[in-house]
């Protein structure tokens, strides 16, 4: 199928973070953008300074608007930290880098929060104001929250606490999202999800970013996600465990397509190489693929790993080796096509 017969398909992507991000700048420009539907992770939303900040909502919106850091991955080009350099002379807290246009930001949607407004009326607020016709729906209105437990302490911390403050340099034993069990997908969610024509799981870390969308109740009865051994004992869900055949959606895992964030045994950016490993399960491609075996049909990795295939389709999905590092537009928008020609084939 050629890359301009791709354009009237409709696409919904699972997403979080700078690999997310990459996947859909790909996605948006082979797909006609107003057809692609991007469900973002919202478990690393925190509060700081009294602003309410969702990570990875804003750096799916700025790269949509052109606006992302490509050095950084986040945040926005040609920032400026004025804020944060007088925060530092007061001595005050700066582990948490704001820069003076992304607080704007921040102030605006916490307004909002304050006065009624949902994540989702925010988000779609902002993209309209970026002049974006991606739909980015936050994975729920309902406040939820990643939290790790720490190996060597038994100390719970939140996401940004380990990822930034602690540089996600610390092993941790555990992790849960707090809050799961009592959320909703958030509007216009489940409906991306039964009426697209292709989903794409990017690749991002599956713990971090892709396991909080899918461990929403009413989105895990469609993408039902594995119940691991360092999952919180109260989050074991009967109903997500993938060894209950019956609740597998055979048309929804069918049109399921995953990319692996690990190549040669890394994680490009991030800890999901080591979360791996501390969760119990291979720091591999195999083993990102045995986390979505019962999700999706067709998983890819990228050609370093090709040795893999093999017992990557034992696990009973189609396996693609491509090119899967997206250090520019045109490397994503490759990796894009190959994702959604391979889930169309399967």
């Amino acid at each position: 199928m050629r890359p301009e017969n791709l354009t009237k398909l409709k696409i919904t992507v699972l997403a979080g973070g700078v690999g997310g991000a990459k996947m859909i700048q790909g996605i948006v420009n082979t797909i006609e953008p107003s057809r692609v539907t991007t469900i973002v992770n919202t478990g690393d939303d925190t509060i700081l300074h009294g602003l309410c900040i969702s990570p990875d909502l804003d750096t799916v919106t700025y790269t949509l608007a052109g606006m992302i850091d490509r050095e950084k991955g986040w945040g926005l080009a040609d920032e400026s930290w004025t804020v944060m350099h007088t925060l530092e002379e007061l001595k005050g807290e700066t582990w948490f880098r704001l820069g003076d246009k992304d607080i704007a930001l921040h102030m605006f949607r916490t307004n909002m929060l304050s006065k009624g407004a949902t994540l989702s009326e925010v988000a779609s607020t902002l993209c309209a104001h970026f002049g974006i016709t991606t739909h980015v729906l936050p994975m729920s209105n309902d406040p939820i929250k990643t939290v790790l437990t720490l190996a060597e302490t038994g100390e719970e911390i939140g996401f940004q606490e380990y990822f930034v403050h602690l540089s996600h340099a610390v092993p941790v034993s555990r992790i849960r999202y707090a809050g799961i069990e009592d959320a909703t997908a958030a509007p216009g969610v489940i409906k991306a999800i039964t009426s697209a024509d292709v989903i794409i799981i990017s690749p991002s870390n599956p713990f971090l970013s892709i396991l909080p969308i899918l461990s929403i109740p009413d989105i895990s009865i469609l993408l039902p996600p594995p119940v691991y051994q360092a999952m919180a004992p109260d989050q074991h869900h009967k109903s997500c465990n993938p060894a209950d055949k019956q609740h597998i959606n055979p048309e929804i895992r069918a049109k399921t397509v995953a990319v692996s964030p690990i190549i040669a045994g890394k994680a490009l950016k991030g800890p999901a190489d080591r979360l791996l490993n501390e969760m119990g399960i291979k720091p591999t491609a195999a083993g990102v693929a045995s986390i979505y075996r019962d999700i999706a049909s067709v998983f890819i990795i990228d050609d370093e790993d090709v040795a893999l295939k093999e017992e990557i389709e034992d696990m009973g999905m189609k396996c693609l080796a491509t090119n899967t590092i997206m250090h520019d537009v045109e490397s994503s928008r490759n990796l894009a096509i190959e994702a959604i020609k391979a889930a169309i084939q399967a």
